[in-house]
C-alpha cells in the first residue's frame, strides 16, 4: 500500500518509518519524474490537470510532456 505524506512533508527518518510500517512506497508533493534511482519513499508526483483528457493523461504519465518542456 502506498503512502502520500501529509502536505508532502518528509524526512529521512519519516521515510524509514514508513518503510518499517510496511508501506510499499511514499509520495511527496515535489513535482518531477522518477526513475530507477529514485528512493521509493521520496517519490515525486506528476501533475494531472482536472481538464486533462485521456491523451494528455497518457502523455503526462509516459513522460512525453517532460520532453516537450523548455527551460526558459
Amino acid at each position: 500500500m502506498p503512502l502520500a505524506y501529509p502536505y508532502g512533508m518528509t524526512t529521512d527518518e519519516i521515510a524509514s518509518r514508513a518503510a518499517a510500517l510496511g508501506y510499499s512506497c511514499a509520495f511527496t508533493t515535489d513535482t518531477g519524474f522518477n526513475d530507477q534511482t529514485k528512493q521509493l519513499f521520496k517519490l515525486h508526483r506528476t501533475l494531472i490537470g482536472d481538464d486533462d483528457d485521456v491523451t494528455a493523461f497518457a502523455a503526462r504519465v509516459a513522460g512525453v510532456t517532460r520532453w516537450l518542456q523548455t527551460d526558459d
